[in-house]
């Protein structure tokens, strides 16, 4: 038989290749709910030592703080990438269900989102018990709120754009090797964005990490005494680096839709309707 098909192609009718399975770069858990555990443990693990590493490299001022978070980002996003997503960033999650593809419904984007909050609180609390500071989420010295706020859009911007483009194309649309280097596309982008606006805004992007640092700053100034006004005050410039990176989210999705046309366009191959099957029964 293996013969036959070796010389097909002298003489008799050709066998049609196999087709090769569709390659995806989002995992097959959105609507699993068996697997609901797995993908809240990655996000959280994930979340929590990208926060943690942040926290610790910002409060050492270390002068390779966007290098250490940019390497900590691609080594979680290459670990985590086919069991969650590698979100690890509420900012990230509404970008992907502003796609609207399906990939996720609103019951996971409320637990990723939870989930990655509570990774950055703990993060943030631990940084804090080794280090006995906390970090103060604001502008800049020079920068005003204005500055501040722009780059955390326009970063947060290109930070999701690149994971969409890189870990959740659902069509043949993806090209080989694309989601394996998903890491390093996430973690240069980082990095970049880190020596650009870190000294503007301290390049958070990341809603997880202001809120942990935040609330942190708050509880620390309530235990040292300063009262309810001034551990209050902590929480001053919270819109900017939450709706800063929200903005960004929102930025980044409608110029997914606009550049990724094949991505909704045409007819869903079989494999893409069963994949989707399960996520619509659960939305």
């Amino acid at each position: 038989a293996q013969a036959l098909r070796l010389f097909a192609p002298l003489g008799g009718p050709r066998e049609a290749p196999a087709a090769p399975p569709l390659q995806r770069s989002w995992p097959a858990l959105a609507g699993c709910k068996a697997m609901t555990s797995a993908v809240l443990a990655s996000e959280f693990v994930g979340t929590f030592f990208l926060v943690f590493t942040a926290s610790i490299v910002a409060l050492q001022n270390h002068p390779l703080a966007p290098v250490a978070m940019g390497f900590i980002l691609a080594g979680m996003t290459c670990s985590s990438v086919e069991v969650s997503g590698a979100h690890f960033n509420p900012a990230v999650t509404l970008g992907v269900w502003l796609t609207g593809r399906e990939l996720l419904n609103v019951k996971r984007v409320l637990e990723y989102v939870v989930t990655q909050l509570l990774a950055g609180l703990c993060a943030s609390f631990l940084s804090w018990l080794i280090f006995g500071a906390t970090l103060t989420m604001q502008p800049g010295i020079g920068y005003c709120w204005v500055d501040a706020l722009t780059v955390e859009v326009m970063y947060s911007t290109i930070l999701v754009f690149v994971l969409l483009n890189t870990t959740t194309l659902t069509r043949e649309s993806i090209l080989p090797g694309q989601v394996e280097f998903s890491g390093v596309a996430m973690g240069l982008t980082l990095t970049s964005a880190a020596f650009a606006a870190g000294p503007i805004s301290g390049c958070a992007l990341n809603p997880a990490w202001a809120v942990g640092a935040m609330a942190t700053q708050a509880v620390e100034k309530c235990a040292l005494g300063f009262g309810a006004r001034s551990a209050l005050s902590a929480w001053r410039f919270l819109p900017l680096y939450v709706l800063g990176p929200l903005a960004g989210a929102g930025l980044a999705a409608a110029a997914f839709c606009g550049v990724r046309r094949p991505e909704y366009e045409g007819e869903m191959s079989l494999s893409d309707k069963e994949q989707h099957s399960g996520r619509k029964e659960e939305a």
